[in-house]
């Protein structure tokens, strides 16, 4: 099966490290914007930002917006990484723009040109076999795993022919039709009185 690098349809980077931030006071260089880790996003793409805000100067802001469609993998693990995908239901670029991502993510964005889309991306990289393989090969062999972003950018993932892209997209409307499905039902528990 042919096969294309991750870095070659997608920008990879790690979130801000504010911790490496050069303190300054001219505070009118910088933004103070909410962060948005790993763990404050959800299956479906939702998220609640964390308190804690980031100081981050103007210049450099815009390497860590959030955007809708992007992915998240956690920068360690001990398990099988999860891809978690910015739902494209969320608001629109400009409400977005206030939320930066913090240094417990490390965040893929597909190029405008990439032959696949973010649902068929995160499909994939959640499958079994690729999360095994992410572990092995992206992550370093310690206790606590850490993602190496250079092996990340040279993890190859397959070139769908059109039979698997047609039950890739079978496959993402049933899921999305379940956790449509389960939220509806969620709701309308919730709604009982006790």
């Amino acid at each position: 099966m042919d096969t294309m690098k991750l870095g070659e349809i997608c920008k990879i980077s790690r979130g801000f490290n504010y911790a490496r931030s050069e303190v300054c006071k001219e505070k009118f260089n910088y933004y103070s914007a909410p962060q948005i880790g790993y763990k404050n996003v959800d299956e479906e793409g939702s998220f609640e930002e964390s308190e804690e805000m980031i100081l981050i100067r103007k210049e450099t802001a815009d390497r860590y917006w959030v955007k809708r469609n992007d992915i998240i993998l956690p920068p360690t693990t001990k398990s099988p990484p999860r891809a978690k995908g910015i739902a494209s239901y969320l608001p629109d670029e400009e409400e977005l723009k206030k939320l930066i991502y913090s240094q417990n993510v490390v965040f893929i964005r597909l190029e405008e040109n990439a032959p696949i889309t973010s649902l068929e991306l995160i499909t994939l990289l959640n499958t079994k076999k690729i999360q095994k393989s992410l572990l092995e090969k992206v992550y370093t062999d310690s206790e606590i795993k850490s993602i190496s972003l250079e092996k990340l950018k040279n993890f190859e993932i397959p070139i769908l022919s059109d039979r698997q892209k047609k039950i890739l997209t079978r496959y993402i409307e049933i899921d999305k039709k379940f956790h449509q499905a389960k939220r509806t039902l969620e709701e309308e528990f919730w709604e009982e009185d006790f």
